[in-house]
């Protein structure tokens, strides 16, 4: 069955759509499993957002990520590993990291 790319056409609930650019161009340099995942999370994350990009701590703290990363039987979180991910995302131009708030307070953003 062929849909044609039809903008009509229902989507499974939850589902994220992907644009050709991430295909073309972000996923041939991707060579870090965390960077990939890590990526993945911002397009979920963003697609339920109101705004086109999210709070770097909601990807830091992001169950799915955490678990995805996680070594079988380790105890700690795979912090570095998902931290690794988002400056891997920054060096490759698929991430842009932006700040807002004051000096003493500021929140930390991510948008594709």
């Amino acid at each position: 069955m062929e849909h044609g790319g039809d903008p009509e056409r229902q989507r499974p609930e939850g589902t994220v759509s992907l644009p050709p650019e991430f295909f073309a161009r972000d996923l041939p340099r991707i060579r870090d499993l965390a960077e990939l995942k890590v990526l993945l999370t911002v397009y979920r994350l963003a697609a339920a957002a109101p705004q086109p990009f999210v709070e770097e701590l909601a990807v830091l703290t992001d169950h799915d990520l955490i678990q995805g990363l996680r070594l079988r039987g380790a105890a700690r979180p795979p912090d570095d590993d998902i931290l690794c991910g988002i400056e891997l995302g920054l060096a490759h131009d698929t991430l842009l990291r932006f700040r807002s708030g004051d000096e003493t307070d500021p929140t930390f953003w991510l948008a594709l």
